[in-house]
Protein backbone atom coordinates (compact mmCIF):
# COMPACT_ATOMS: atom_id res chain seq x y z
CA UNK A 1 0.00 0.00 0.00
CA UNK A 2 2.39 2.74 1.22
CA UNK A 3 5.35 1.72 -0.96
CA UNK A 4 3.26 1.55 -4.12
CA UNK A 5 1.69 4.96 -3.39
CA UNK A 6 5.16 6.47 -2.85
CA UNK A 7 6.41 5.01 -6.14
CA UNK A 8 3.32 6.38 -7.91
CA UNK A 9 4.06 9.83 -6.47
CA UNK A 10 7.67 9.59 -7.60
CA UNK A 11 6.54 8.56 -11.08
CA UNK A 12 4.16 11.51 -11.17
CA UNK A 13 7.01 13.93 -10.38
CA UNK A 14 9.59 12.46 -12.76
CA UNK A 15 8.39 14.47 -15.80
CA UNK A 16 8.47 17.68 -13.78
CA UNK A 17 11.98 16.89 -12.53
CA UNK A 18 13.09 16.03 -16.06
CA UNK A 19 11.73 19.32 -17.42
CA UNK A 20 13.39 21.27 -14.62
CA UNK A 21 16.71 19.47 -15.19
CA UNK A 22 16.54 20.13 -18.94
CA UNK A 23 15.73 23.83 -18.42
CA UNK A 24 18.48 24.17 -15.81
CA UNK A 25 20.97 22.45 -18.15
CA UNK A 26 20.13 24.88 -20.94
CA UNK A 27 20.32 27.98 -18.79
CA UNK A 28 23.36 26.93 -16.75
CA UNK A 29 25.59 25.31 -19.34
CA UNK A 30 24.21 26.51 -22.67
CA UNK A 31 23.01 30.03 -21.97
CA UNK A 32 24.58 31.33 -25.18
CA UNK A 33 22.42 28.86 -27.11
CA UNK A 34 19.40 30.04 -25.13
CA UNK A 35 20.22 33.65 -26.00
CA UNK A 36 20.64 32.74 -29.67
CA UNK A 37 17.27 30.99 -29.63
CA UNK A 38 15.72 34.16 -28.19
CA UNK A 39 17.37 36.24 -30.93
CA UNK A 40 16.03 33.89 -33.62
CA UNK A 41 12.56 34.04 -32.07
CA UNK A 42 12.69 37.86 -32.07
CA UNK A 43 13.93 38.01 -35.68
CA UNK A 44 11.06 35.76 -36.80
CA UNK A 45 8.73 38.04 -34.85
CA UNK A 46 10.13 41.09 -36.69
CA UNK A 47 9.67 39.42 -40.08
CA UNK A 48 6.05 38.52 -39.32
CA UNK A 49 5.34 42.06 -38.09
CA UNK A 50 6.91 43.48 -41.24
CA UNK A 51 4.44 41.49 -43.35
CA UNK A 52 1.47 43.52 -42.05
CA UNK A 53 0.18 45.78 -44.79
CA UNK A 54 1.65 43.66 -47.59
CA UNK A 55 -0.13 41.20 -49.87
CA UNK A 56 -0.30 38.67 -47.06
CA UNK A 57 -3.68 38.96 -45.34
CA UNK A 58 -3.58 40.35 -41.83
CA UNK A 59 -6.04 37.73 -40.62
CA UNK A 60 -3.52 35.00 -41.46
CA UNK A 61 -0.69 36.80 -39.67
CA UNK A 62 -2.49 37.34 -36.37
CA UNK A 63 -2.54 33.64 -35.37
CA UNK A 64 1.17 33.48 -36.20
CA UNK A 65 1.83 36.46 -33.92
CA UNK A 66 -0.19 34.84 -31.15
CA UNK A 67 1.83 31.64 -31.62
CA UNK A 68 5.04 33.66 -31.38
CA UNK A 69 3.73 35.29 -28.21
CA UNK A 70 3.17 31.81 -26.77
CA UNK A 71 6.70 30.84 -27.82
CA UNK A 72 8.06 33.89 -25.96
CA UNK A 73 6.11 32.80 -22.87
CA UNK A 74 7.50 29.27 -23.23
CA UNK A 75 11.06 30.61 -23.36
CA UNK A 76 10.46 32.78 -20.31
CA UNK A 77 8.84 29.85 -18.47
CA UNK A 78 11.86 27.68 -19.26
CA UNK A 79 14.06 30.30 -17.60
CA UNK A 80 11.82 30.37 -14.52
CA UNK A 81 11.78 26.58 -14.30
CA UNK A 82 15.49 26.21 -14.99
CA UNK A 83 16.68 28.91 -12.62
CA UNK A 84 13.92 28.82 -10.02
CA UNK A 85 11.74 31.83 -9.27
CA UNK A 86 14.11 33.43 -6.75
CA UNK A 87 17.12 33.18 -9.04
CA UNK A 88 15.08 34.35 -12.04
CA UNK A 89 13.64 37.40 -10.29
CA UNK A 90 16.40 38.38 -7.83
CA UNK A 91 19.53 36.39 -8.70
CA UNK A 92 22.70 37.80 -10.17
CA UNK A 93 24.32 34.52 -11.27
CA UNK A 94 22.41 34.11 -14.50
CA UNK A 95 23.02 34.91 -18.17
CA UNK A 96 20.12 37.39 -18.15
CA UNK A 97 20.34 40.05 -15.42
CA UNK A 98 17.36 40.23 -13.06
CA UNK A 99 16.38 43.62 -14.49
CA UNK A 100 16.23 42.06 -17.97
CA UNK A 101 14.12 39.19 -16.63
CA UNK A 102 11.71 41.71 -15.11
CA UNK A 103 11.72 43.74 -18.34
CA UNK A 104 10.93 40.61 -20.39
CA UNK A 105 8.12 39.67 -18.02
CA UNK A 106 6.60 43.17 -18.17
CA UNK A 107 6.76 43.23 -21.99
CA UNK A 108 5.08 39.86 -22.29
CA UNK A 109 2.39 40.81 -19.77
CA UNK A 110 1.54 44.00 -21.68
CA UNK A 111 1.53 42.17 -25.03
CA UNK A 112 -0.69 39.44 -23.58
CA UNK A 113 -3.03 42.04 -22.12
CA UNK A 114 -3.35 43.53 -25.61
CA UNK A 115 -4.13 40.12 -27.09
CA UNK A 116 -6.75 39.38 -24.43
CA UNK A 117 -8.31 42.82 -24.80
CA UNK A 118 -8.54 42.40 -28.55
CA UNK A 119 -10.16 38.99 -28.14
CA UNK A 120 -12.81 40.56 -25.88
CA UNK A 121 -13.48 43.65 -28.00
CA UNK A 122 -15.55 42.83 -31.07
CA UNK A 123 -17.02 45.03 -33.75
CA UNK A 124 -20.75 45.22 -34.60
CA UNK A 125 -20.70 42.03 -36.69
CA UNK A 126 -19.01 40.06 -33.92
CA UNK A 127 -15.70 39.85 -35.76
CA UNK A 128 -12.47 40.68 -34.06
CA UNK A 129 -11.33 44.14 -35.06
CA UNK A 130 -7.56 44.28 -34.74
CA UNK A 131 -6.46 47.84 -34.35
CA UNK A 132 -3.17 49.62 -34.47
CA UNK A 133 -2.79 49.45 -30.69
CA UNK A 134 -3.30 45.67 -30.76
CA UNK A 135 -0.64 45.22 -33.43
CA UNK A 136 1.70 47.54 -31.56
CA UNK A 137 1.27 45.52 -28.38
CA UNK A 138 1.97 42.28 -30.25
CA UNK A 139 5.25 43.74 -31.53
CA UNK A 140 6.49 44.56 -27.99
CA UNK A 141 8.20 41.17 -27.45
CA UNK A 142 10.72 42.21 -30.11
CA UNK A 143 12.15 44.60 -27.51
CA UNK A 144 13.40 41.51 -25.66
CA UNK A 145 16.40 41.74 -27.99
CA UNK A 146 17.64 44.54 -25.73
CA UNK A 147 18.36 41.97 -23.05
CA UNK A 148 19.77 39.31 -25.35
CA UNK A 149 22.18 41.39 -27.44
CA UNK A 150 24.70 43.43 -25.42
CA UNK A 151 25.31 45.90 -28.26
CA UNK A 152 21.63 46.80 -28.46
CA UNK A 153 21.53 47.17 -24.67
CA UNK A 154 24.35 49.74 -24.83
CA UNK A 155 22.55 51.66 -27.58
CA UNK A 156 19.22 51.68 -25.69
CA UNK A 157 20.82 52.80 -22.41
CA UNK A 158 22.76 55.46 -24.32
CA UNK A 159 19.56 56.76 -25.88
CA UNK A 160 17.87 56.75 -22.49
CA UNK A 161 20.65 58.97 -21.14
CA UNK A 162 20.63 61.35 -24.11
CA UNK A 163 16.87 61.84 -24.55
CA UNK A 164 16.36 64.08 -21.48
CA UNK A 165 19.02 66.45 -22.80
CA UNK A 166 17.16 66.80 -26.10
CA UNK A 167 13.66 67.00 -24.59
CA UNK A 168 13.23 70.70 -25.45
CA UNK A 169 14.25 70.05 -29.06
CA UNK A 170 11.83 67.12 -29.25
CA UNK A 171 9.07 69.35 -27.84
CA UNK A 172 9.69 72.00 -30.52
CA UNK A 173 9.62 69.35 -33.26
CA UNK A 174 6.34 67.94 -31.95
CA UNK A 175 4.77 71.42 -32.00
CA UNK A 176 6.02 72.02 -35.55
CA UNK A 177 4.67 68.65 -36.75
CA UNK A 178 1.35 69.35 -35.02
CA UNK A 179 1.01 72.78 -36.68
CA UNK A 180 1.77 71.35 -40.12
CA UNK A 181 -0.61 68.41 -39.51
CA UNK A 182 -3.42 70.82 -38.61
CA UNK A 183 -2.65 73.17 -41.49
CA UNK A 184 -2.67 70.27 -43.93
Amino acid sequence: GGASRRSQQQCAWRPVAAVRAACAWVHADHYETAKQALVVLCVVHVVVCALFGTRVSDSSLEPILLGLLLAHWAELASRVVGLGWGQFWHGSQQPFEPSISRFDTALLLVASLGAVTDAIVRDVDGNASPGTLYRFLLTLPVLRLVGAVPASRRVMFGLARVLPVFSSLIGVLVVIYYVFACAG
